[in-house]
């Protein structure tokens, strides 16, 4: 800001302070920075995230179960349901980042 720029601010804030001493004095004080936003206590993860995760799960239980039982139908099913799993998984995660 140049010199006059500067008095001429002054000025106003001075003409400011007599007009709306109120106005005058919130103006003066320091700008709060924005707080993050916070979940709520007990809120849930997003739907995307929370689909994975259960999709992960069965998938996991249906590849150790087919391998237990000698069942390769159970594997295929448990190798499709993890490979489904990721997409809902990583659309949540992305949402999340926002």
């Amino acid at each position: 800001m140049t010199r006059r720029q500067r008095r001429q601010l002054a000025a106003l804030g001075q003409q400011l302070a007599q007009e709306n001493p109120e106005l005058a004095a919130q103006l003066s004080q320091p700008v709060r920075p924005p707080r993050p936003a916070t979940r709520a206590a007990g809120s849930s993860s997003p739907l995307g995230v929370v689909i994975g995760q259960v999709l992960f799960v069965l998938g996991l239980l249906l590849v150790i179960g087919g391998a237990l039982l000698s069942a390769p139908t159970a594997i295929t099913l448990g190798v499709i349901v993890l490979l489904t799993c990721w997409v809902p998984w990583q659309y949540g995660s992305a949402a999340r980042r926002r």
